[in-house]
């Protein structure tokens, strides 16, 4: 039988763009997603690739995979979710 791990109340969730970021005219947007969560219990971690977006990716390849293993390694992350993309994900490998 498959086991899943769950998601408490307290758990850290981490927001990172390995691929494309939020636009600015879309951080409103984005802020009630992650407020949402918040009262949700859950606390909310946004990394700085996160709010930033220029020609489809959110920002050089080696900061995005740099921000992505910080949160990679983070014990207190319990889960790492992008904003948005992923066409550009691949880049990161390379890394």
């Amino acid at each position: 039988m498959i086991s899943y791990p769950a998601l408490h109340k307290g758990t850290a969730i981490g927001v990172t763009a390995p691929s494309s970021g939020v636009d600015e005219g879309l951080h409103p947007i984005l802020r009630q997603a992650c407020s949402r969560l918040e009262s949700r219990g859950y606390q909310v971690i946004c990394g700085e690739t996160t709010w930033t977006q220029h020609k489809a990716k959110s920002a050089p390849s080696i900061k995005r995979v740099q921000e992505f293993m910080a949160m990679m390694q983070d014990e207190n992350i319990g889960l790492i979710i992008p904003p948005w993309g992923g066409e550009l994900l691949m880049e990161l490998l390379e890394h």
